[in-house]
């Protein structure tokens, strides 16, 4: 699956360890700004310290990457009067292209109360309870889901019923 990471530009170390860990787990990361040799840090440093242009490249450059992934995961943090808020315009964009959506840390907006978004309080819960299963082909002949979540969202009895072809792949 390819999987765009949201967060705070200074959350970009643990961001970075958090594409590692899905990496091993066969995924693809699509966030090109978590990347150590990412040039949204090198060689102009910060967004801060870059040129309008520099950082309209970088703005462009995420909407590519949430465009091109098929599951969000945003780092969430206690709200602060100083932020620029980028990682919550990102979610929204993937919200409103239907992409999977996780969040890790506390729920800052309306919008991460919806049902389909997946949450855990922190990165370390995340990874105990990271169950997707990889598949080369869908797993389910009746739906084609690949795991519970879209079993929940793709099959006609939302996996409420204990004949669910969900409940038997995934118990």
């Amino acid at each position: 699956m390819k999987i765009y990471i949201a967060a705070r530009f200074s959350k970009r170390p643990e961001c970075n360890q958090l594409a590692q860990f899905l990496k091993k787990q066969g995924h693809e990361i699509t966030s090109r700004w978590v990347l150590p040799d990412s040039d949204h840090v090198v060689p102009t440093g910060m967004s801060k310290q870059a040129a309008d242009s520099e950082r309209r490249r970088f703005a462009m450059e995420d909407v590519e990457d949430v465009l091109a992934c098929d599951w969000m995961i945003s780092l969430m943090e206690e709200p602060r009067s100083n932020t620029r808020g980028g990682r919550h315009i990102e979610f929204g964009i993937a919200l409103g292209l239907g992409k999977r959506l996780t969040i890790i840390g506390p729920k800052e907006t309306v919008f991460h109360h919806l049902d389909e978004v997946q949450h855990y309080d922190s990165v370390e819960e995340f990874h105990d309870g990271y169950h997707i299963q990889r598949y080369d082909e869908s797993p389910c002949l009746q739906c084609g889901a690949i795991d519970e979540y879209q079993a929940g969202e793709i099959c006609e009895c939302s996996g409420d019923s204990d004949s669910c072809h969900g409940n038997h792949l995934w118990g």
